[in-house]
């Protein structure tokens, strides 16, 4: 748990599209935290361990780096239950809520 609060996360950050003029170009947009909801409505925050992952996952996201304390943070100011680490591999993980607060009291 020290380990990975202490450690180098990346946090998935996407363009997302405010407006755009009436010819349909954008006008204004803002970055955004990536995150997933599951099955039962659940957001998870997605972080990755490298940029390797995220590239595999979407090449148009952006990483900034953080701790994993860090992480687990931005997940519950988000409102976010979970924190997502590799979902597309190679070995994919899903912190719970419980630990996702354990891991933001670390740092």
């Amino acid at each position: 748990m020290d380990a990975l609060a202490h450690g180098r996360l990346l946090v998935a950050v996407s363009a997302v599209l405010e407006d755009t003029d009436e010819s349909g170009e954008e006008k204004s947009s803002h970055m955004a935290v990536v995150s997933m909801i599951n099955a039962a409505g659940e957001k998870g925050l997605l972080a990755f361990t490298g940029v390797d992952s995220m590239t595999a996952w979407d090449p148009a996201a952006r990483p900034v780096p953080a701790t994993g304390a860090g992480c687990a943070r931005a997940a519950l100011e988000d409102g976010a239950v979970a924190l997502v680490i590799d979902v597309s591999g190679p070995s994919p993980i899903a912190l719970d809520l419980s630990v996702v607060r354990a891991l933001a009291a670390r740092g």
